[in-house]
């Protein structure tokens, strides 16, 4: 289990001593003696934080200093890569294969696609066909949509924040919204699993709805079997590289040093 703190550090405990394991944390006085570019741990407080759902080893955080950070847990000095100007203020961070999403509290462009093969941001997210009327998009809650059937390599995420009024799912490919559902206040928090997408925020409601594209089309079993597989490189069989050698995955990998 991974565990951010208001005082800056992030740490990750054993679930079975109930001690932690690692703490990554630099003194503030140090801090400032360093340049940026050589920081490898936040310097404001730890807002977001997320594991990576295929890689064990991985997971992402986000602070008030304006970094998205990306640690390995077997790295014990610092995370392993940084990106700056993300101003990510709530849980609005996500991870999938080799990329990393993050909402930011910002009118526009809130929503960034970060590559992490090659250390860079893939693009700024500008919705094409959102409604005119609305102030700005100030996100405060960001997930890539979980279903194996039919997101697999994540195509969409679901987003919502203050200024939209809603929850949206949004195809990242085309920056179309897909489908939206409509809430009163701010949306603070959202989830899925399969078909099934469920979001909270300052109203008293916590609502459950049903999103599918119909030109979507089900991933064969055989596709989703190997996306749930979780095996690092050192401990692949030679049978596993073959399997591998033929598929996408090969050519795509997941990152995991």
């Amino acid at each position: 289990m991974v565990v951010g703190y208001e005082d800056t550090s992030v740490k990750v405990y054993d679930m079975e001593t109930l001690q932690a394991e690692t703490t990554y944390k630099v003194h503030k006085m140090r801090m400032k003696l360093m340049l940026k570019k050589l920081q490898r741990s936040h310097s404001g407080q730890v807002c977001a934080l997320r594991c990576h759902p295929q890689n064990v080893y991985q997971f992402a955080s986000a602070a008030w200093d304006n970094t998205l950070r990306i640690w390995d847990v077997r790295c014990k000095v610092g995370c392993v890569m940084t990106f700056e100007g993300v101003n990510v203020c709530s849980d609005s961070i996500d991870l999938n294969r080799n990329h990393c999403i993050a909402g930011s509290w910002q009118p526009t462009g809130a929503l960034t696609v970060w590559d992490l093969v090659a250390r860079r941001k893939l693009t700024d997210v500008t919705i094409q066909n959102r409604r005119p009327d609305v102030d700005g998009e100030y996100i405060y809650a960001c997930r890539f949509w979980r279903s194996a059937d039919y997101n697999r390599k994540g195509k969409y995420a679901i987003i919502g924040g203050s200024g939209t009024g809603c929850v949206e799912v949004v195809n990242l490919h085309n920056r179309y919204i897909a489908c939206s559902y409509p809430s009163e206040g701010a949306i603070l928090a959202v989830t899925s699993h399969g078909e099934r997408i469920a979001y909270g925020g300052t109203s008293s409601v916590f609502t459950i709805v049903t999103f599918r594209d119909p030109k979507h089309e089900k991933y064969d079993k055989f596709e989703q079997e190997r996306s749930r597989r979780t095996i690092p490189d050192e401990q692949r069989s030679a049978e596993d590289w073959k399997v591998l050698a033929g598929s996408s995955e090969y050519d795509t990998g997941y990152w995991d040093t």
